[in-house]
Formats: C-alpha cells, sequence, structure tokens
C-alpha cells in the first residue's frame, strides 16, 4: 500500500491543506490508527521535527530537508504556505553568511549617517559620553590601562595572542621549509633567489636616496657596473661591482653599519654596542646583527677569498674616490 498516498487522499484532500478535523481525530485514537501514526511518525522523514511537518512535505513532495547553507544542518520547519522552511538553522548562522554581514553593516552605516552624522556606534558623541560615564561608574577612570588588574588581564591577554602566532607560523616554517624562524626562512637560497628577483624586477633593491645617487655617478663612469652583484666567491648582494676593475664595492652609509669595520677588541665599539643592546628595540637589534654579524661575515669574505673591494662609510669618501678615477 502506497501510505503517502493514501494519506493525501485523508488527509490532504485538496491544496488548502491538511484537513485539522481527521489529524485531530487520529492523534486522539493513537491505537485505532496506530498503523498510520506510527508511519507519520517514524517512518516517512525521519529528521521531521513533527507530524505536522511530515504532512506538508508529503503534500509539497519534500523528500529531502533543506540544509543550513553555513554548518549545514537541517533548517527549521515554519509550516507557511509562503514559506515552508528557515534558510537557516539559527540566528548565529545567519549572521555568519557574509552576505548579511556586509548588508547589517552597511544599514548601521546608512543610519548612523542619517541620524548622527557619522558610519560607526563609535563614533557617535552620545555613545563615547555613555562609555564615559559607564566606565567612571565602574572603575573611576576612563583609562582602563592604569587599573593594574585590567592591565595585567590585557597584557596576558595579548601575550598569549602573539605567542599562538608565532607557534602558528613556527609549526608552518617547520612543516613547509624545514626551518624554525623568518631568518632561516630568508637565508634558503631558493628564497633569497625569489626576494632578488622581485626587487630587480620593481626596481628596489635599496630604497637609499645616497646609494642611488652614487649608482647613478659611478655607472657614468664605469658603465659596466652591475647593482647587487652576487657571486660564488661573495655570496652576498654588492652594492656595486664593476666586472672591468674585478671590484667589489660596498656603501655601508646607513648608521647600522656602525660608520667602521665593527672590532671586538675596541673600547669605543664595545661601549656602543652595549648602548644599542640596552635600548632592546627592533631597529636596534637589527642594527647590531647588521654591524657586528652579517658586516663582519662580509669583511671576513672578502679578505678570505683576496678579492679586490673597496667599503664607504661615508658619501663624501666615495665621492672623493670616484674624482681620484678620472
Amino acid at each position: 500500500m502506497d501510505y503517502k498516498q493514501r494519506l493525501k487522499d485523508i488527509l490532504i484532500p485538496n491544496k488548502k491543506g491538511v484537513n485539522q478535523k481527521k489529524l485531530q481525530k487520529i492523534l486522539n485514537n493513537k491505537n485505532k490508527y496506530s498503523n498510520i501514526f506510527n508511519f507519520l511518525l517514524y517512518k516517512v522523514y525521519n529528521d521531521s521535527t513533527s507530524i505536522y511537518e511530515t504532512l506538508r512535505r508529503i503534500q509539497l513532495n519534500i523528500d529531502i530537508k533543506p540544509l543550513c547553507p553555513i554548518c549545514h544542518k537541517p533548517v527549521n520547519f515554519i509550516g507557511k504556505p509562503s514559506k515552508m522552511f528557515s534558510k537557516y538553522c539559527s540566528y548565529s548562522c545567519r549572521a555568519k553568511d557574509p552576505k548579511n554581514y556586509n548588508n547589517w553593516i552597511e544599514g548601521q552605516k546608512k543610519y548612523n549617517k542619517e541620524n548622527y552624522g557619522v558610519e560607526y556606534n563609535w563614533q557617535r558623541n552620545d555613545i563615547k559620553e555613555l562609555r564615559k560615564e559607564k566606565l567612571i561608574e565602574h572603575y573611576g577612570t576612563i583609562k582602563l590601562y592604569t587599573i593594574p588588574e585590567i592591565r595585567e588581564k590585557i597584557d596576558k591577554s595579548v601575550k598569549e595572542k602573539i605567542n599562538e602566532i608565532r607557534s602558528h607560523r613556527n609549526k608552518t616554517l617547520q612543516e613547509k621549509y624545514n626551518v624554525s624562524s623568518i631568518g632561516q626562512l630568508i637565508a634558503l637560497p631558493e628564497i633569497q633567489a625569489k626576494i632578488n628577483e622581485t626587487k630587480r624586477k620593481n626596481k628596489t633593491f635599496n630604497k637609499s636616496q645616497q646609494e642611488d645617487k652614487s649608482y647613478e655617478l659611478i655607472k657614468n663612469k664605469y658603465s659596466d657596473v652591475i647593482r647587487q652583484y652576487r657571486s660564488d666567491i661573495y655570496p652576498f648582494n654588492c652594492d656595486f661591482y664593476i666586472p672591468s676593475l674585478d671590484l667589489y664595492i660596498e656603501c655601508n652609509y646607513h648608521w647600522t653599519h656602525g660608520e667602521h669595520p665593527f672590532d671586538k677588541n675596541n673600547i669605543e665599539d664595545n661601549k656602543k654596542l652595549q648602548i644599542w643592546k640596552s635600548k632592546n628595540t627592533k631597529f636596534y637589534n637589527n642594527a647590531i646583527n647588521v654591524w657586528t654579524v652579517r658586516d663582519t661575515e662580509k669583511l671576513d669574505i672578502l679578505k678570505t677569498n683576496k678579492l679586490n673591494y673597496l667599503i664607504f662609510y661615508h658619501i663624501n669618501d666615495f665621492y672623493e674616490w670616484l674624482k681620484k678615477q678620472e
């Protein structure tokens, strides 16, 4: 027996919907109509939330219940002729839909613009004043960071977030490149090659105006000069290399180069190094690495391989040398 068709004939005889009197009669006499009741409740759609939903689905031939486009869970039955099911399973999923979120944001911005002359709530003067009042009422100040327990909580939260980001970054570096830091990643030959190629294409090898000026002058004298030259015997990006002279030139004009080669046995150099270390900032830590490590490695290679080289720490010294070449 086709129970679906039989139910249609009994409970849904026309397009007006479910015959409520007959349905109530079945529900009130479950023992008598046990076959129909059990079929409605268990055997038609196991994802229906009610007998009425089952009947409406039978009527409209909805064998597959719609799913939420966000989480893919079954949506809610509404039962209205114009709308049988909700589009989302919850308000939470509705809010997560980028289209709805963007529409809501634009609606908020339009409302605020029309009523308060600004786009965002935090720009509204009434919101600002209310926030100040609440902060003073609860904390006695509008500067939350001055409250020790709140400052401690903020700092803890920031540190946890930073550690989480670092952990994820390090995991990615290890999995993709088998390195444990950004510095090691940049040092990889294939990464260096990509960086150099990009810089050559964009002509952004060095943004120093002094070095740019030096290049403009030296290429007028030596047309074969190569900028950012790298070789097997000098595996660094040398500022200028002149093939006709087989000459490597480094222009260490920036303060991070210490104005002269670092000497670990020099008292003044060590004083300067301690001052830089005491700063404990990203810029000074980078300068320490450039002056005491990177530049020292370059000089050692130049000397070890007995290369023809010049290092200029002031652009005037470069000008003087260039004049002598005339």
